[in-house]
């Protein structure tokens, strides 16, 4: 059996590409048992992992890496996970196939060893570059050719499924189904079909270039101009092609163009591209969209998103930024060893003291690979900054010389040696990230104050119905959705994100007052469906979003006490209050601290 089509979705970052592979594997156990539970098959569903190999010259996600997020990160228990590299393989005579046997995630990095076979493999996760033919035949394969698997007639179990890191998934899908072609035994045209292309744009919308055949010419004169121009009618093949990504409400608009008979067709294309992980449902069984109003700048008649480090007047001006760092920041010393005293006693016995640890600030057996020069770290560090899309603006003209003068500041105010700053490089990183985030906080927010402290030339800024956000079911994809056992009156999808234990009961507040007529759990990225207010830097995801009987929009924020003192947290508060305060009185904020369930009331009571 080979399972086609392959479902390829495609991630930017390696974190997103495990988390979505840990989700597809888990959405797959799920339809095993139900499968299991009617025809009494066993099926558990296998995920392949691809690491990328140890480098000297640049930091990669190695099987170490992966293995140790998933269990931290992902929380995936540690029996799941076997390794099979050539330096180590976990799984010698294993049975995967065996019912009792615990193993879900397999990680590799080039190849497994020959005559690996494993019918319950389905998902593919690449966190490197999975686009070449020696990944094709030796792990896309692993997932799609299985000699001793039998269809199912389930449609997800009888599929396989990669997730890649790719920034074009479009040309990835492309550079896979040529080696299908070369490497896997496919032609030209049953390659084409065995790719199902996942990608992500703005908002998580999906496509994938399709045509449908109708048995009519649709009636396009009915749509509206903006939706006319993503489909077009070829009367020589009678199909429909799909040019640009459709929005759910597109569809129903195309819908309603098509002839009575090949509607269904519609939706079938609907549910082929639906974003992968979010609610399954005819295109006219999805919830009303929920819209929020954002933060603009108006000028005039026009109005643009308040972005504040897209603000022209934004510099990053990093002359004035400290370059000092405290030893209470970054200490030089490292834990090289264990002491502990010993002591005879008159009765010849021994007793021991606490252990403590012996501290260096030498490290005499550093590798050949550890000797950088100084601009070498720089840039090191340099590359590791700009790796954070809040730092695509940084210009590496003004980054890297700000870098040297940090080191410089270390070697000679702090005396430190260079050595020792290489080898703690990954413990410098995150300072001296910090340091350029809150100079930049500072630069933009001098940027800002003109637009949030009144007018300048005519501009102001406002939260605004003319730019919404909105939140669709069909674009709402948690990656770890809430337990079914739990059920909310009032949420506004079937499916709900995840939640800590007091964002329970936070939620469950929302859910039972009289004057909340829906709300959802925002989600944490922007990919899976989430609303965002900006920061500078960053963003500040909400935990709830409501709307309320009287058409207002609130948003929840919980904290606890401690995490509450933050000066991030705070920042996060004020740009909250900022939405509301603008709204002109259609928008609340409420910033829930402690189970104070006195101010959410407060905040949901009618007006």
């Amino acid at each position: 059996m080979i399972k086609l089509p392959v479902v390829l979705e495609s991630r930017n970052n390696w974190l997103e590409v495990l988390a979505r592979t840990v989700q597809q594997r888990d959405e797959l156990e799920k339809r095993a048992v139900q499968f299991r539970a009617e025809t009494g098959r066993y099926i558990r569903p296998i995920a392949l992992l691809q690491a990328q190999p140890k480098s000297k010259s640049q930091e990669t996600h190695t099987v170490a890496v992966i293995r140790q997020t998933l269990i931290e990160r992902l929380k995936v228990p540690v029996e799941h996970i076997r390794i099979a590299t050539g330096e180590h393989d976990d799984l010698g005579n294993v049975n995967l196939s065996d019912e009792k046997s615990p193993v879900r995630y397999v990680i590799t990095v080039d190849k497994l060893r020959e005559g690996w076979d494993c019918p319950f493999a389905y998902v593919l996760g690449s966190v490197g570059n999975v686009a070449t033919e020696t990944a094709v035949e030796q792990l896309l394969g692993r997932v799609m050719r299985m000699p001793h698997a039998t269809p199912t007639g389930v449609q997800e179990l009888d599929r396989a499924y990669a997730v890649v890191r790719s920034e074009d998934v479009l040309d990835t899908a492309q550079r896979l189904r040529d080696s299908l072609v070369k490497r896997c035994g496919f032609d030209a045209d049953s390659s084409r079909d065995a790719l199902r292309v996942h990608r992500q744009d703005q908002q998580g919308l999906l496509f994938k270039p399709d045509a449908i055949f109708v048995s009519a010419p649709p009636d396009l004169k009915k749509l509206p101009p903006e939706v006319r121009s993503k489909v077009k009618y070829d009367e020589s093949t009678k199909e429909l092609h799909i040019l640009t990504p459709l929005l759910q409400s597109d569809a129903l608009f195309v819908q309603d163009s098509l002839p009575e008979a090949d509607r269904a067709a519609l939706d079938d294309y609907w549910q082929e591209n639906r974003n992968v992980g979010t609610t399954a449902k005819r295109l006219n069984e999805y919830a009303e969209p929920i819209r929020v109003p954002q933060l603009v700048v108006r000028d005039g008649k026009s109005c643009t998103l308040f972005v504040p480090e897209e603000l022209k007047e934004f510099n990053w001006n990093l002359d004035d930024c400290d370059t000092t760092i405290s030893k209470s920041k970054f200490s030089t010393e490292a834990v090289v060893g264990k002491r502990v005293e010993l002591e005879v006693n008159e009765l010849g016995g021994v007793a021991y003291g606490t252990p403590e640890s012996v501290l260096s600030q030498r490290f005499l057996f550093g590798s050949k690979e550890d000797y950088w020069s100084k601009g070498a770290l720089a840039a090191w560090l340099d590359d590791q900054i700009h790796l954070d899309r809040m730092m695509t603006s940084l210009p590496k003209t003004q980054s890297t010389p700000w870098l040297q003068r940090v080191i410089d500041s270390l070697l000679t105010q702090r005396k430190c040696e260079l050595s020792v700053l290489v080898l703690k490089r990954s413990d410098l990183f995150p300072i001296v990230k910090a340091m350029l985030s809150e100079h930049r906080r500072k630069q933009v927010r001098r940027a800002t104050e003109s637009l949030t402290g009144g007018h300048r030339g005519g501009r102001r800024l406002e939260t605004s119905s003319d730019a919404v956000f909105v939140l669709d079911e069909q674009r709402y994809a948690p990656f770890h959705p809430f337990p079914d056992a739990v059920k909310f009156k009032r949420h506004a999808f079937d499916l709900v994100g995840s939640m800590g234990n007091e964002e329970i009961l936070c939620a469950s507040q929302i859910d039972a007052h009289s004057n909340v007529k829906r709300w959802i759990r925002n989600l944490e990225h922007e990919s899976a469906g989430g609303f965002s207010l900006p920061l500078s830097p960053g963003h500040f995801f909400p935990d709830f979003i409501v709307e309320l009987n009287d058409g207002r929009i609130a948003m929840i924020e919980y904290k606890n006490p401690v995490l509450n003192q933050a000066a991030s947290e705070q920042h996060k508060k004020s740009v909250g209050e900022l939405w509301a305060e603008r709204s002109d009185r259609r928008c609340v904020f409420a910033w829930i601290v402690d189970k104070d369930w006195t101010t959410l009331e407060k905040v949901l009571a009618a007006r």
